[in-house]
């Protein structure tokens, strides 16, 4: 899956807790690596001329720390099990809070709306997990 770039400040998208890896940040020495492949949610994304970044809260410490990340170090996390919770990335759902009810196949899932019975089929490539509690 792509890097999630400006897919954040999509007003469909923005502000609904979607969760990240971050991954090439030790590449390109920033914080010296050491948040490399560390998991967490972004509650916003902020854009300047330069570069856009995210508020990336760690899974690790909740409650904790957040950190502005540049989106180009965040890879977006998939679900991967029924009943994760995912936000829709494209397509006519787009920004539509689903849950994965089933396998449809390789590559594809019975969702259905959160709180909506129902069901429709999606490809996974098109969702990313949500931080749901």
């Amino acid at each position: 899956m792509q890097r999630i770039g400006l897919v954040l400040r999509d007003p469909l998208i923005a502000n609904k807790k979607v969760m990240v890896e971050i991954r090439g940040s030790s590449d390109a020495g920033w914080h010296d690596g050491d948040l490399e492949f560390k998991k967490g949610y972004v509650s916003s994304a902020f854009a300047s001329l330069s570069e856009i970044t995210a508020l990336f809260h760690p899974l690790d410490s909740p409650g904790g720390t957040s950190i502005h990340v540049p989106t180009i170090y965040l890879t977006p996390i998939q679900p991967e099990e029924a009943q994760d919770h995912a936000l829709v990335l494209r397509g006519s759902h787009k920004g539509d809070h689903v849950v994965l009810r089933d396998s449809a196949g390789p590559g594809v899932w019975m969702v259905s709306k959160f709180q909506d019975p129902v069901e429709f089929t999606i490809d996974e490539e098109s969702l990313v997990k949500l931080y749901h509690v």
